[in-house]
């Protein structure tokens, strides 16, 4: 499979469509939903330089034994994501030599606009010479003509799914057969993409986490005490911090969002790995030994909370312990920030979870273990 040079003008064949249904929205949720839409109009400009267009003869759909579709799960990318595209013979086609071609523009209500190619086009799978998948990366597109609500206050012809929220592009996927002399073309089809908006996505995981932050503080039981609603989440008895509720807690925002932060820029839900898994299993099993120890001890915690007078959780409770240091703590709570950034740094470039190296869940298994044993062990 090689990626061709050559350049042709385009006049876009009968596009195929897809749509993606809109969830119910509660009530409260109602200006949030308001504040996302106006801050994806404001970032709509994403400042950087698009892609250079081409001249490119018009595609000509014809019947074809090769089919050619895109992942469902790529459907929604935004600008630097990759969507993949399967192509599969039907007969005897060869398409290890295939030379192929991918162009985007936006699509309009004119099929007006030039085409850009994909900066990246690679091989993904290859099976018999028969079914060939690729990744191609969505260039730096220009941007794009105003649809929806953008529509209505200042013109334009640009079309949008998900109430307009996402502006739709066309895909020309062409591929030609090498070291033939007529330079017979294999498939010749426009497919459509939604692109996405990292600042929409970015506000999407924000609303997300200020959204279950107002139903903790809204739901959460009189008399809790602490500086803010994250330590006061974190409270165990006795009215210190817990460490081992910090990890559930922290792996709850991160993971939450990261599910909305991909649902807005692909449209599903974001894939957990065995290591996340691993993780969250890890941080659970930890919670649960604290609860045991703590109700073995529940007694003579809150009779001595009694006697000394209520405190107040704080920061220092998630290192110290029993007035000094805990390297015990200090250990679990430095390696489960740092793999919670690692994390949270891999959604936001990749637009997924990565995967966690086993050493990594080996050191987070080490140190809530070690831990644990010493919770147990304290009088």
């Amino acid at each position: 499979m090689s990626i061709a040079s050559d350049e042709r003008q385009l006049q876009a064949p009968e596009h195929r469509r897809f749509g993606m249904a809109f969830p119910h929205i509660p009530i409260p949720m109602v200006f949030l939903m308001a504040a996302i839409v106006v801050a994806l109009l404001i970032a709509s400009h994403n400042g950087r330089s698009p892609g250079p267009a081409v001249d490119l003869d018009s595609p000509h759909p014809f019947l074809t034994q090769v089919k050619v579709s895109i992942d469902p799960l790529t459907h929604w990318q935004p600008r630097s994501g990759q969507i993949r595209i399967t192509l599969e013979s039907t007969g005897k086609t060869n398409l290890a030599d295939a030379n192929l071609s991918v162009f985007f523009h936006w699509r309009t209500a004119s099929d007006a606009g030039e085409w850009v190619r994909t900066p990246n086009l690679h091989v993904v799978d290859l099976q018999n010479a028969q079914k060939l998948t690729v990744a191609a990366q969505v260039p730096e597109l220009p941007d794009a003509p105003a649809n929806g609500l953008r529509s209505w206050i200042s013109g334009g012809d640009g079309v949008g799914e998900f109430f307009g929220v996402v502006p739709v592009a066309d895909v020309w996927i062409s591929a030609r057969a090498n070291g033939n002399a007529s330079d017979d073309a294999l498939v010749d089809v426009v497919e459509s993409v939604g692109i996405t908006s990292t600042w929409f996505a970015l506000t999407a995981a924000l609303g997300a986490i200020l959204l279950l932050a107002w139903f903790l503080r809204w739901s959460k039981p009189n008399g809790i005490k602490g500086a803010n609603l994250f330590l006061q989440m974190i409270q165990a008895r006795g009215g210190r911090a817990s460490l081992s509720q910090f990890q559930i807690i922290l792996w709850m925002f991160v993971i939450g969002a990261a599910t909305a932060y991909v649902m807005a820029l692909s449209g599903n839900l974001v894939p957990l790995t065995e290591g996340a898994l691993a993780l969250l299993g890890i941080s659970g099993v930890a919670a649960l030994a604290s609860q045991l120890k703590a109700s073995n001890t529940g007694g003579r915690l809150e009779a001595e909370a009694a006697t000394e007078g209520a405190t107040a959780p704080s920061w220092r409770d998630l290192i110290c312990s029993d007035g000094e240091m805990d390297v015990t703590r200090l250990q679990m709570l430095f390696f489960t920030v740092l793999i919670a950034f690692f994390v949270a740094i891999h959604v936001i470039d990749g637009f997924q979870i990565p995967e966690i190296p086993t050493s990594f869940l080996q050191l987070m298994g080490l140190s809530n273990g070690v831990y644990i044993a010493s919770k147990f062990l304290q009088k």
